[in-house]
């Protein structure tokens, strides 16, 4: 069996022993910086996740409007609005453009939730039952 090798200087047991100062510091920096980025896009998810929720909800009321529409007579369509849950819906009627029988819906809904209000288009057509 192989002794292990002693060292005739002493000074280079501590010199090898452990990290120095400056690796720990690299080290932390290191860390540090990346659990920093990790928070930086936590709260761009955050963000972006809002923002998808409040498209979702103004697409949910525009549908919810336009079928309310549908299930007028063609004759009595109208412009409008109306308000639900922090939105706006507006909405303009133009019948027999461009096809005869037929009504183009524009819904403009703004959600004015949150510091940046969505606002999002959908237009509609609608055919008259003969």
């Amino acid at each position: 069996m192989m002794k292990p090798r002693r060292r005739l200087n002493p000074q280079e047991d501590r010199n090898d022993a452990g990290f120095t100062m400056v690796e720990v510091l690299i080290a932390l920096f290191i860390f540090v910086f990346g659990i920093l980025a990790l928070g930086s896009m936590q709260i761009t998810a955050m963000r972006t996740n809002l923002r998808a929720r409040q498209i979702t909800e103004a697409s949910t009321l525009a549908t919810q409007q336009i079928e309310r529409l549908m299930g007028t007579a063609y004759e009595d369509l109208a412009d409008g609005n109306a308000a639900a849950d922090g939105a706006t819906l507006n909405w303009t009627v133009t019948t027999d453009d461009p096809i005869p029988n037929t009504a183009t819906i524009v819904m403009n809904i703004t959600l004015s939730g949150s510091r940046n209000p969505v606002t999002r288009q959908y237009v509609y057509h609608i055919t008259r039952k003969i």
